[in-house]
């Protein structure tokens, strides 16, 4: 499966420059970036290729980025997926993050903080993936829990606060389990 090393990435954008622009960024970074111009060719690579981050268009010809976050079950997708637009607003957001987006990014945008925001998006579902994995060895773990979130603290600062509550609530027994305490 692609993506387990957190280096794919996924760029889905009607618009040539953006995906060019932001292909260029993240190659220079180290990533390997697939593009595409439309949600129905997405869509079709995401059925066998799980990439570690998707930056998603929502406003394209055909299925915009909400259309395909419905199809994608985006809030089951093993990636987070970030919807991008030029005509950002507070009700679209909240629309993209109901259907599973992890977060929101408006164009145009800062490529050190997208760059930032990708790096840490992709953390954060290592984590998850670690912390709920069936074979993952708590017991024997030793981790300073206060450590280990205010790493994770400062890593979420440039998310959304929903973002932030989705990751906590999500991982809240894992913590408990690293701390050696029992989740209330």
């Amino acid at each position: 499966m692609a993506g387990l090393n957190g280096s794919d990435l996924f760029i889905v954008d009607d618009d040539p420059s953006v995906r060019d622009a932001l292909s260029v960024v993240f190659t220079v970074e180290g990533y390997h970036v697939t593009r595409f111009a439309d949600g129905e060719s997405f869509l079709a690579a995401a059925r066998t290729e799980t990439p570690s981050c998707v930056l998603l268009d929502v406003h394209m010809p055909g299925r915009s980025g909400i259309d395909v976050l419905r199809q994608l079950d985006a809030q089951r997708y093993g990636a987070p997926i970030f919807v991008i637009s030029a005509q950002g607003d507070i009700p679209l957001a909240v629309e993209a993050i109901k259907h599973g987006a992890f977060d929101f990014i408006e164009k145009p945008f800062d490529a050190e903080t997208v760059v930032t925001r990708v790096r840490t998006a992709i953390a954060i579902f290592g984590i998850d993936r670690c912390m709920f994995a069936s074979n993952f060895p708590v017991a024997g773990l030793r981790v300073d829990y206060d450590t280990l979130v205010s790493a994770v603290s400062r890593m979420l600062d440039d998310f959304s606060d929903r973002a932030r509550q989705r990751f906590f609530i999500g991982n809240a027994a894992a913590f408990y389990r690293l701390d050696g305490i029992s989740a209330p």
